[in-house]
């Protein structure tokens, strides 16, 4: 549980990422995946922590303490109004969308449509004809 993570965490010889995912036991990129998922889809539904309890925060109602009744929450979302986790929102078409993406942070798009044949979907690096670089990381959640 999380008192026995916590302790493993403190205890851990090791710092960083590293240590997470010898505490964890998942690989860090699989981590931070459903970590910058779980941002986004926790408390989406109210059914979701049983359909995928790997992307739910289940100690935490990150909704309600952002936007809901918790008065800090309530605090500084008065405060960072543009803080607000809002996706950008595509179709289920031909479409190209641009984003600049700082370090250590994270684009994130639903895209949406009913009756769709089987779709790919492919990031390029800013000129558009090249893969992204290594340092980044491109994730997609199926939610239906």
């Amino acid at each position: 549980g999380e008192a026995g993570i916590q302790k493993a965490i403190i205890e851990h010889p090791q710092t960083g990422l590293a240590m997470l995912e010898a505490v964890i036991g998942v690989r860090v990129d699989t981590l931070l995946a459903q970590w910058a998922a779980m941002l986004y889809v926790d408390d989406i539904t109210d059914t979701w922590a049983t359909q995928s309890p790997t992307l739910s925060l289940a100690s935490w109602d990150l909704d309600d303490v952002y936007y809901g009744t918790y008065p800090l929450g309530q605090f500084v979302y008065s405060m960072y109004t543009s803080s607000r986790l809002t996706p950008v929102i595509l179709a289920y078409e031909t479409f190209s969308a641009s984003a600049n993406v700082r370090a250590a942070s994270t684009y994130y798009a639903v895209i949406s449509g009913a009756n769709r044949l089987p779709t790919a979907v492919k990031a390029r690096d800013a000129s558009g004809t090249g893969m992204l670089p290594s340092t980044m990381r491109y994730w997609i959640v199926r939610i239906q």
